[in-house]
């Protein structure tokens, strides 16, 4: 029995974990949460850690086109060097080395394109899930 068990909460927390690292955001912010949790089987935990500091990072197009918009400028007139692989990812931003013309070393932090939409689409979609969970709950 127990076996059975370790076997089907490692494939739901990889399941959980792909569904965190595919919609981002929110969901890796929920998964961050239950790894941290106490009271959930070490599989999910384990499996869902790597959502602290392993984050998929965002493809470099889509970060350019977040730092001109953002700035209002094209990088070469901002950077004399941007490294395109980011030394960090999180669930909301990555952050890469940059040299700015000024020849000061920095570190820039990228929030993911469209993430304002899509918080405000997953923070909508959970409170929906969680009224519908809770009124299962009370009409049980």
């Amino acid at each position: 029995m127990f076996c059975g068990n370790f076997k089907i909460h490692l494939r739901s927390a990889r399941r959980i974990q792909n569904l965190c690292d595919t919609n981002k955001g929110f969901y890796v912010k929920a998964g961050q949460f239950v790894a941290a949790a106490r009271q959930v089987p070490r599989e999910y935990s384990s499996t869902l850690s790597s959502l602290q500091d392993q984050a998929v990072p965002c493809n470099f197009e889509a970060v350019k086109e977040v730092i001109v918009k953002s700035l209002g400028k094209d990088m070469s007139e901002i950077f004399l060097s941007f490294d395109e692989q980011p030394i960090a990812a999180a669930s909301i931003a990555q952050v890469h080395r940059a040299v700015l013309k000024g020849h000061q070393e920095a570190a820039v932090k990228v929030q993911y394109p469209g993430l304002e939409y899509q918080m405000k689409f997953d923070l909508a979609t959970m409170s929906l899930l969680s009224r519908s969970v809770a009124w299962n709950l009370v009409a049980k």
